[in-house]
């Protein structure tokens, strides 16, 4: 079964294809130029970008790095329904 290269959704049937990606629909692969971009940039800039946005403060509150992508958890529950997200965030680790 193949999978939404933006959002990690299943796709049953159709979807959308560019530039060798697959999207589950087109607000995906609007949302999802970066994929295609990406392959335009050279692989040793991409590299030397990243590694200056690691070393750097925090872009949430100028904290010293190194800065990482960090992921938050919250689950809500009562008694028959349960909700569950998570949330990626480029900061520094504080705790």
């Amino acid at each position: 079964m193949a999978k939404c290269d933006y959002c990690g959704t299943n796709i049953l049937f159709g979807g959308v294809r560019a530039d060798g990606y697959r999207f589950c629909n087109r607000t995906c692969q609007q949302n999802g130029y970066a994929l295609v971009a990406i392959d335009q940039i050279p692989e040793d800039y991409l590299r030397e970008q990243v590694r200056i946005l690691h070393q750097g403060s925090c872009p949430r509150c100028n904290g010293r790095g190194p800065v990482d992508v960090h992921t938050s958890f919250r689950v809500w529950s009562a008694i028959l329904l349960t909700s569950s997200r998570n949330r990626k965030t480029v900061c520094f680790r504080y705790f």
